[in-house]
């Protein structure tokens, strides 16, 4: 106890004042007497505590050399004090031992310069001698150089200046409690130390053994015993309990270590490799400031069970083989290195968490406030938990990723998977951009948002249960798509702010959709730009809305609505419940086509000012093509030319602005309007509509309530040759060419030409401004007229008005091969119509008329059946197997007909013909011209033609004209039998109008009379000649300003007057007068006393009897027959009478002013005189005075 109070000491103190000065050594005496009090107050504490020295196990190596041997001993409270070596130049104290271990009391290494410190272990501790002659160590080196690892279950203090420490034992060492104190670098190494030539430490080679901490592991945080850096560096390290420090660094494995540095380089293994070079499996853990962890042998590994926590700095994990952690934190960052896999629990850092791996990484989860690098390398990248950046996430794989949840705060998130599948189970969120890309996987996740663009690139199928949100552009491509709601451009915080959840969309962003092999199914598509889907399979959505252009590639599109501020481009059979509005041009292709309604340049201002109503704008072309099926659209509507294509075509409405193309069946149950041209090429489908309008004036039409009024142009044609058209209403501000097997409608009009070719049944009017020309096997309707002022007609509350025409305008032709039935034919021009039968009410053309009841293609009967008018402002022709009619004229002058009040009044021209195989049957015939009429019978009740007439029967039925037959010339009537009221050739009508209607003829025109039948007229009235031949001849008068020829059983109730000869002949005569060579002018003068003229011979040869009460004669007279009888025979030259078989019967006179013959079986007369000089006879007041001559 007399000792030092260094048990075991080294150096002596007295040889500190070995080479100081005699008052210097009268000091030192007086300093060692009062350390030999200190040191028996502190041996008598020794006592106390026996255990402390018995735990320690420290001893020097005695093979090392002096230099490099420390002194070993105990503090005065028995704390084990070693006195460290002399330090180096490079202030390195490199102290070997055989044994080095440290018990729970601690351990104290003496770098105290001076005689008595106070220890924070030791309390009162004397200085270390072995640096009486040189500054405190910078760095102690405590190398073991036996073969016992090292316990170090206690604290290391460095007593004195504060220096690094080192502990390296090849053999391996143990912490359980170990610490130190007064040290800013602790490193504990299996390595043997490297010493560089300058004498410092450079370094650690490491080959083998291990750092076990296990118990209480080590706590280098706490003051007094906070570590600025704490070095684990050895070939295995066991973490079986906590670590605490403020910067730990372990490095594992075979490798060159720089102290320097902290950097390792790996060596070559000379034993196996171990699986995890840092393993912590028995929950250990770890806290620190900043923790950095490596491993550099190949191949091996590190694996912590417990936490790993670097609450002030960086946590840096590196291993060449596997890195297996539980939860593991930095403060200033994580990054986690392995050329094997990574796996760990939770993950975190204040700052950048970087986790990089070249065969896979699986985490619970990351979490970071700055940047987030997960890179697998060709292993599977999984995070079961989230993965939440504060500001940027990226992640990669070459074997697949898989994530809870993928957050970057503050910029991108970019997850890429050059093989495998990128599976987010909940939401990806990001502030910058969002890009998945699997390249031969698919991707899935629950749902994805992104402030700025979203971008999915996936080899196989990508799949969103959830929604896909964007602030800028969405992209995706992959060989099958699904996902919930995508949107492009939503603006973030006015969507959260928006009271009823509404999606509110910014300013730009697009989106596109692409599916390389496979379908797309989403729910709703929301772009604030332009919106593109392409698949080659199916495409499914719910509504589809962009403020830019939409365009969609599929086999098929199923939607909601599709709602496009720009154009719209489909190519695909669509199908979509609601609506597809455009604000441009709209363009669909595809097998079929199915919508609630499509409409091309839509106005949406204007559409929502109007609470939903569609309205239109200005431009926008509408075009659907469906390849092999059907359109069926609830509503067309289109602000430009709307163009469609298909088997058939179904709507309730259909509407262009512009012109209107389809081709295909159409049926449309309401209105089908185009502001220009339509133009339908059907099928055997057919074409039907409840309106069908060109040239529709769609602004006038608004402003008139909803009535249709068309503009100045706008044709309409339809061509269904194998299908039926079916209309309500077909209007055209243009012309009309339709054609179909059949035409069916309620009315036509057309402001121009209207051109019909089917089978046409129209049950209202038929109205065009120019020509109408209708063919079919039928033709019915209740008017056709062609030539109408539709402006005045409608004016006058659709009493037509005509209006003017041209040549070659207004005409009207009808041609059915059957039957053409109308109330009403009116043609402002001429009108043609054939049919087999051509029924009608009436038929008016302001210019040549022609009906043929012939057909070349039936073998109907041919009938023209009109119940009331066929009138014709020009000629008249009709023809067929039958005429009907009430009244037919030909050249009527409409103007003054509707000025008379409807009473007709002809023109100066217009001819009638009639020819038929049938009967005729017209109560009124008139004509401006010639009549010439012919068929099986003609009736009538007048005939009136202003020139010549012609009546020609070929039936036993005749010609029956119960009043008047009236000729301006002549008059030629001949059927089986004639019959007729009066019968007057050479009418002068104007002056018989102008005489109230008593007739004024002319002084031309005959009449001739032929029937192989009866002859049965009141009046016949010749401004010519008069011949008659029938069978039977029945007159109340016979009157003719020329000859007469008579022949037949002729009876003549009043008299037979001719101006010229009168030859009677035929089975026998019976009449009151017969007059020959009449003077009209004289009779008339003489209140119709008859006044002979100078000529006119009278001829009766008849095989029967011969009764007239006067004969009178300017000629001679020569009557044959088996008998006469009259009152008074006069004849102003000879006179003959021969009564074969009956005799000749006289009561009266026979006057002759030449020779007289009476020849008869009897001869009975009054008074027979010859040679009468009838002029002197009449001066003489009836006396008779005879001429020098007269037998």
């Amino acid at each position: 106890m007399g000792k030092h109070p260094r048990q075991g000491s080294g150096k002596s103190s007295r040889e500190w004042a070995s080479s100081q000065s005699a008052a210097d050594d009268i000091v030192h005496r007086f300093v060692r007497l009062a350390h030999k009090a200190l040191a028996l107050t502190l041996s008598s504490l020794l006592v106390l505590q026996p255990t402390i020295a018995n735990a320690q196990s420290v001893s020097a190596s005695t093979a090392a050399p002096a230099a490099n041997q420390p002194g070993v001993g105990t503090a005065p409270n028995g704390v084990p004090l070693i006195d460290i070596v002399t330090p180096n130049g490079a202030g390195l104290s490199h102290n070997k031992f055989s044994d080095f271990n440290v018990g729970t009391p601690g351990l104290i290494l003496n770098n105290f310069k001076g005689e008595v410190g106070t220890s924070n272990l030791g309390g009162a501790t004397p200085g270390n001698p072995n640096l009486n002659s040189s500054n405190p160590a910078s760095v102690i080196l405590n190398e073991v150089t036996g073969g016992n690892r090292s316990a170090l279950n206690g604290p290391t203090e460095v007593f004195g200046s504060r220096a690094d420490v080192i502990i390296a034992n090849p053999n391996g060492l143990t912490c359980s409690g170990c610490g130190f104190i007064n040290t800013p670098h602790a490193t504990l190494t299996t390595g043997v130390p490297n010493i560089g030539a300058d004498g410092s430490l450079t370094g650690f080679t490491v080959n083998g053994g291990d750092v076990t901490f296990e118990g209480a592991g080590a706590n280098l945080a706490a003051a007094p015993g906070a570590v600025d850096l704490f070095d684990v560096v050895a070939r295995n390290i066991h973490v079986n309990a906590p670590i605490y420090g403020k910067t730990l660094r372990l490095t594992g494995g075979a490798s060159q270590y720089n102290y320097a540095t902290g950097e390792a380089t790996a060596l070559t293994a000379t034993s196996g490799t171990p699986e995890y070079a840092i393993d912590g499996s028995a929950l250990g853990a770890m806290q620190a400031d900043r923790i950095k962890v490596v491993v550099t042998e190949k191949g091996a590994g590190v694996k912590m069970s417990g936490d790993m926590a670097a609450n002030a700095g960086e946590l840096s994990l590196s291993a060449d083989g596997k890195i297996s952690i539980g939860n593991a934190s930095g403060s200033q960052g994580v990054t986690i290195t392995s050329k094997r896999q990574v796996t760990a629990a939770k993950v975190s850092s204040k700052q950048k968490v970087v986790v990089q791996a070249d065969q896979g990484i699986t985490l619970q989860s990351v979490a970071a406030d700055s940047d987030i690098v997960l890179a697998s390398g060709t292993g599977l990248l999984s995070v079961s938990g989230d993965v939440n950046s504060g500001t940027t996430v990226q992640m990669s794989s070459g074997g697949g990723i898989a994530a809870g949840s993928v957050t970057a705060g503050n910029g991108a998130a970019t997850l890429s998977a050059t093989s495998g599948n990128i599976a987010i189970a909940g939401a990806a969120n990001s502030t910058g951009d969002l890009n998945l890309t699997a390249t031969a996987g698919s991707i899935s996740a629950g749902s994805l948002l992104s402030n700025q663009n979203i971008a999915l690139t996936a080899g196989l199928d990508i799949a969103v249960s959830g929604n896909v949100l964007a602030q800028g552009n969405v992209s995706a491509t992959g060989r099958s798509i699904s996902t919930g709601m995508a949107v492009s451009g939503i603006n973030v915080a006015a969507t959260s702010a928006d009271p009823n959840g509404n999606v509110v969309l910014g300013s730009a962003g697009n989106l596109s959709l692409t599916a390389t092999g496979g379908n797309i199914a989403t729910g709703n598509l929301l772009s604030a730009g332009s919106l593109s889907t392409s698949a080659t399979g199916n495409m499914t959505a719910g509504n589809i809305q962009t403020t830019g252009n939409f365009t969609a590639t599929a086999a098929s599109l199923t939607s909601s609505n599709i709602t496009s501020h720009g154009a719209i481009t489909v190519n695909a059979a669509t199908n979509v419940s609601g609506q597809i509005l455009g604000s441009s041009n709209v363009l669909i292709s595809g097998a079929a086509i199915q919508a609630g309604a499509i409409a091309s340049g839509v106005d949406f201002a204007a559409t929502n000012a109007a609470g939903g109503t569609l309205a239109v704008g200005p431009t926008g072309t509408l075009d659907l093509t469906a390849t092999t099926g059907n359109i069926v659209v609830g509503t067309l509507l289109s602000a430009g030319n709307l163009n469609a294509r298909s088997a058939l075509l179904q709507a309730n409405t259909l509407t262009g602005h512009g012109n209107v193309g389809i081709d295909g069946g159409v049926r449309v149950a309401n209105q089908l309007l185009g502001a220009g041209d339509i133009t339908i090429n059907g099928n055997a489908n057919g074409v039907s509509a409840g309106l069908l309008a060109s040239g529709v004036d769609f602004a006038a039409t608004k402003a008139a309530g909803g009535n249709i009024v068309v503009a100045n142009s706008g044709d309409l044609t339809v061509n269904d040759s194998l299908g039926a058209i079916q209309a309500g209403t077909i209007l055209a501000a243009g012309a009309i060419n339709t054609t179909g097997q059949t035409i069916t409608a309620d009315t036509i009009t057309g402001h121009q030409n209207i051109t019909l070719s089917g089978a046409t049944a129209v049950t209202g009017q038929i109205l065009g401004a120019g020509n109408v020309s209708v063919s079919g096997p039928t033709i019915a309707a209740d008017a056709i007229v062609s030539g109408v002022d539709i402006a005045a007609t409608d004016a006058a509350g659709g009493r037509i008005t005509l209006g003017p025409t041209t040549t070659g305008t207004g005409n009207l032709t009808l041609a059915a091969a059957g039957l053409l039935s109308a109330d009403t034919l009116l043609s402002a021009g001429n009108l043609d119509a054939s049919g087999a039968n051509i029924t009608a009410d009436n038929i008016s053309a302001h210019g040549n008329l022609t009906l043929d009841g012939a057909s070349s293609t039936t073998t109907a009967s041919g009938r023209v059946d009109i119940s009331g008018q066929i009138l014709g402002a020009g000629n008249v022709w009709i023809s067929g197997q039958s005429l009907s009619a009430q009244t037919v004229v030909a050249g009527i002058d409409f103007d003054a007909t509707n000025a008379a009040g409807g009473n007709i009044v002809l023109g100066q021209a217009g001819d009638l013909t009639i020819a038929v195989n049938g009967a005729v049957t017209a109560p009124t015939i008139q004509a401006a011209g010639v009549i010439d009429i012919s068929g099986a019978s003609v009736a009538a009740d007048a005939i009136t033609g202003h020139k010549d007439l012609t009546l020609s029967s070929t039936a036993a039925a005749g010609v029956d004209v119960t009043r008047q037959v009236l000729g301006g010339g002549s008059v030629d009537i001949s059927g089986a039998s004639i019959k007729a009221g009066t019968i007057v050739s050479g009418v002068d009508f104007a002056r018989t109008a102008a005489a109230n209607g008593t007739i004024v003829q002319t002084t031309s025109g005959d009449v001739s009379l032929t029937s192989s039948g009866k002859i049965d007229a009141g009046t016949l009235l010749s401004a010519g000649d008069l011949s008659a031949a029938g069978s039977t001849i029945s007159a109340d008068s016979v009157t003719a300003h020329g000859d007469i020829t008579v022949d037949g059983a002729t009876t003549v109730a009043g008299q037979i007057l001719g101006a010229g000869n009168v030859l009677i002949t035929g089975q026998s005569l019976s009449a009151q007068t017969v007059v020959a060579g009449i003077d009209f002018d004289a009779t008339n003068a003489a209140s119709g006393n008859i006044v002979l003229g100078q000529a006119g011979d009278l001829t009766i040869a008849v095989n029967g009897a011969l009764a007239a009460p006067t004969l009178q004669a300017a000629g001679a007279i020569d009557a044959h027959a088996a008998s006469i009888s009259a009152n008074a025979v006069t004849g102003h030259k000879g006179i003959t009478l021969s009564g074969a078989t009956g005799g000749v019967d006289i009561n009266g006179q026979v006057l002759g002013g030449g020779d007289i013959s009476v020849a008869g079986s009897s001869i009975k007369a009054g008074t027979i005189v010859s040679g009468v000089d009838f002029a002197a006879t009449a001066a003489a007041d009836g006396n008779i005075v005879l001429a020098s001559s007269g037998g």
